[in-house]
């Protein structure tokens, strides 16, 4: 007989409430997530338009050859396009974790294509080089209308992953048709 404790699919340890309370507290009626998540596309977005550290992001994931050509510094610059991921990546673990209230490293699996469907539609190119913080929030402003409208119809989680599938192929098929009149 085994303890229910020792269950390896069981999530196990929890967050202090404080932690849980901040997933779903707000001010003035806006979320504090919100807040955090508008100020952070505000401040990535004016660095990568305005910054020249920002503008060789772009130069990098175009073609780091022509950009090492200019003189831009490859391997700096993907060092730090890599920590700002991480970064970024850490704050989405931290508010996953104040939400469900576990440190289940399971509990994201779920939501990797999730998280490619908002930059895809927004029009960033996968392989580097196009795309804009403005155009991903606009993308994730879409996939997330679509997913309230999808649970609202209570459509089951597999269809709504059938369906951003057909979205990510989608806005491929468009920006590869965009691409070929260019």
């Amino acid at each position: 007989m085994t303890d229910a404790n020792s269950d390896p699919a069981k999530p196990v340890g929890g967050v202090p409430i404080w932690l849980e309370d901040f997933a779903y507290d707000a001010a003035c009626g806006i979320p504090f997530v919100a807040m955090i998540t508008i100020a952070a596309f505000m401040i990535l977005g004016l660095v990568l338009r305005s910054a020249r550290t920002g503008q060789s992001v772009y130069a990098v994931g175009g073609n780091p050859v022509a950009a090492k050509a200019v003189g831009i510094s490859v391997g700096r610059v993907t060092i730090l396009a890599y920590s700002a991921s991480g970064f970024f990546a850490a704050l989405a673990g931290i508010y996953l974790t104040c939400r469900t209230g576990t440190g289940d490293p399971r509990v994201g699996n779920a939501m990797t294509l999730a998280s490619i469907v908002p930059v895809v539609m927004g029009g960033t190119m996968l392989g580097g080089g196009v795309g804009t913080v403005f155009g991903t929030a606009i993308g994730l402003a879409l996939v997330s209308v679509l997913g309230n409208v999808l649970n609202y119809m209570n459509v089951t989680t597999f269809v709504q992953w059938v369906v951003q599938v057909i979205v990510i192929l989608a806005a491929v098929s468009i920006y590869v048709a965009r691409s070929r009149k260019l």
